[in-house]
């Protein structure tokens, strides 16, 4: 066969799987559902994922696919919303992750037909978007229980080491968790009040401390500044900020979820966990877009909807005392 005929075969075979390989990707169905989260990670507490994966189960059982889409930091939000949109047919976009709120707020009312449910990590005033029908949210409000779990952190370190004892406290100021401080203090000073005790808190930012020599240098303070309990107000590096608690033989407090079961290798330090119904929340999504009443959707986390609560004090129980067992759980299922 001459060349001249080879090259042609050759661009015909080109063309032909060309084709083939596009009418396949049209013939791909795309869930109406995507979920637009933070990449998951084995070091990281990620609200976004322990939410996404609870509703995929909870979707999956009513057969219903769950597409998601990992941002990573060249995410552009409005070239993805409308890729998602206009390629891909969606009709209810979960933003799980940071996002422009104007942005959103001028994508929903373009598209006033696509439903968006946004996870926002702390309380917004949704009373200027009250005509965007379309744009419902996820809010969490754990500053009650917050204040608890300090109050748990203040009473074990005085049982430990009286007066002398210390609390840390890790925060991030680039972390949403940053914002449970002031009701992590007014937990402590309430203990305080109870007992006339003077625990305190040693306040430390961890933004130039992940490194591990920097973190090996850091704990090495804290220990010698007599911590007992650390609170790790920082989504980064969670886990591994725990492990170096476990290694120190110290003890601290756990964030979302139950970490007795979930993470069951820190059971020997976790005093107590803050626990929220992530499939609950999935069920009440999918209850909602079910019954064709998503615009009645309104999901408020918080301990008086027994969305957030705390879980049981496992290996602990016998360290509390029936005095904060039952002012804990007074205040929080009355």
């Amino acid at each position: 066969m001459k060349l001249e005929h080879k090259l042609k075969l050759l661009l015909i075979l080109m063309i032909i799987l060309t084709v083939s390989c596009i009418q396949q990707d049209k013939n791909i169905v795309h869930s109406d559902f995507v979920v637009i989260k933070d990449a998951d990670s084995e070091k990281n507490l990620s609200r976004s994922n322990l939410l996404y994966k609870s509703m995929k189960k909870i979707f999956e059982k009513s057969n219903i696919r769950l597409d998601y889409l990992d941002i990573n930091s060249s995410f552009s939000f409005e070239d993805e919303m409308q890729r998602q949109i206009k390629d891909f047919g969606r009709k209810f976009i979960f933003i799980l992750t940071d996002y422009p709120e104007d942005k959103l707020v001028q994508i929903a009312t373009q598209n006033p037909k696509i439903n968006f449910i946004v996870l926002r990590n702390i309380p917004v005033d949704t009373s200027i978007h009250n005509k965007l029908q379309n744009i419902k949210y996820i809010t969490f409000d754990n500053q009650k229980i917050i204040k608890q779990l300090a109050y748990i952190a203040a009473y074990w370190v005085e049982s430990k080491e009286g007066e002398q004892g210390k609390i840390a406290f890790l925060y991030d100021e680039r972390s949403f968790y940053y914002q449970y401080q002031n009701a992590f203090m007014s937990g402590v000073r309430e203990f305080n009040n109870d007992y006339q005790r003077n625990i305190s808190i040693i306040n430390v930012n961890l933004e130039n401390q992940y490194q591990a020599q920097a973190m090996d240098n850091l704990f090495d303070k804290l220990i010698k500044q007599n911590s007992v309990v650390y609170f790790i107000a920082s989504d980064k590096e969670y886990f591994t900020i725990l492990k170096k608690i476990q290694t120190i033989r110290q003890y601290s407090i756990g964030l979302e979820t139950d970490l007795f079961y979930n993470k069951p290798e820190f059971q020997d330090i976790i005093l107590i966990s803050e626990n929220t119904e992530y499939e609950l929340i999935g069920t009440t999504i999918l209850d909602a877009v079910n019954s064709g009443q998503i615009q009645n959707l309104d999901i408020s986390i918080s301990p008086e909807k027994q969305l957030v609560k705390l879980s049981p004090f496992h290996n602990f129980d016998t360290g509390i005392s029936n005095d904060v067992k039952n002012k804990l759980r007074v205040s929080l299922f009355q």
